[in-house]
This record gives C-alpha cells, sequence and structure tokens, in this order.
C-alpha cells in the first residue's frame, strides 16, 4: 500500500471574508422589529452578556484595562 501525499489548504488570513450589507442591514431590520416576550427576551439579553469578550491578548496592555475588564466581569448583570 502506498501512502498519498495529500495536499492541506491554509487558509489566508490576512484577506477578510465579504460581508453582505444590504443582507445584514434587511436581517438586522428585521429583529429589531420582532416582538419577543419577556422571559425569551430575558434569556436573550443573558446570553448576550455571557457572549461579551472578556480576554486581554495585547501585549500592552494596562492594569487599568485589565481592571476594567475584571470589573466588567463581575458585573455582567448589573
Amino acid at each position: 500500500m502506498i501512502a498519498e501525499k495529500t495536499k492541506m489548504i491554509i487558509p489566508d488570513f490576512r484577506i477578510s471574508p465579504r460581508v453582505d450589507q444590504v443582507g445584514i442591514e434587511e436581517r438586522a431590520s428585521r429583529v429589531t422589529k420582532r416582538s419577543i416576550k419577556k422571559e425569551s427576551k430575558m434569556n436573550g439579553l443573558l446570553l448576550a452578556l455571557n457572549m461579551i469578550d472578556l480576554t486581554t491578548l495585547e501585549g500592552k496592555d494596562t492594569d487599568g484595562k485589565v481592571k476594567q475588564l475584571c470589573y466588567k466581569a463581575q458585573h455582567l448583570h448589573d
């Protein structure tokens, strides 16, 4: 049995993906016009809060910036 070489395709992350601006605006318009029931709305808002990026990845983050992130993490649901 002969092993075949497979060619691995590596994506070029320097190229931004295309964005369908019209589609985004239409979808956002539909979402903002919908009436969401109280419990579902609360669950959606909590989900959005829990998805906030609280990571510090830059090497030049200051103590103040890290403290802000910690404060934000502690007060997500205020």
